[in-house]
């Protein structure tokens, strides 16, 4: 499961942006920050206080869209992710995790299935969320950004 996790997180990173995945809030709480890393291309933060209904429904989202993703991808390109991922571990240096990016090679039609997969499952995030909930998503959301056109600056 966390090889699955890890396979989408690439493929929404190349095809979209360098959003993380993880599977619950323990797993996130445990990696650090105030982002809850989640399904493909989506960040909730923690503090959107999630009922156990919510929860629910948001971890069959996130399966949903694991397995969805996974559809997407060749074995060779699962494999070629899952050997960059190990060497990127192991090294634990920045540059072994920027090669991430690049150890699976997507076609065009796979960024478009991607990028539709992501904003499906957006869409069906939202759907569970209340006014309050959407609020704070959308607040850390542009936070994000700009904490990346910050970074993409310093790196320049």
């Amino acid at each position: 499961m966390r090889l699955l996790s890890a396979v989408l997180t690439a493929v929404v990173a190349l095809s979209v942006c360098a959003k993380l995945n993880a599977a619950d809030e323990k797993k996130s709480d445990r990696r650090g920050g105030a982002m809850g890393m989640m399904g493909p291309g989506m960040f909730l933060p923690r503090d959107l206080n999630l009922t156990d209904e919510q929860k629910s429904k948001r971890d069959a989202i996130f399966k949903e869209a694991r397995e969805d993703g996974e559809k997407i991808l060749t074995d060779e390109q699962k494999k070629a992710f899952k050997d960059a991922m190990e060497k990127a571990k192991s090294e634990k240096s920045k540059e072994a995790f920027q090669a991430l990016r690049s150890a699976v090679k997507f076609t065009d039609e796979q960024k478009a299935k991607m990028e539709d997969l992501r904003k499906k499952t957006r869409e069906k995030i939202m759907a569970i969320l209340t006014a309050e909930q959407k609020e704070k998503l959308e607040k850390a959301e542009k936070e994000m950004k700009e904490r990346s056109k910050d970074r993409k600056k310093r790196e320049n």
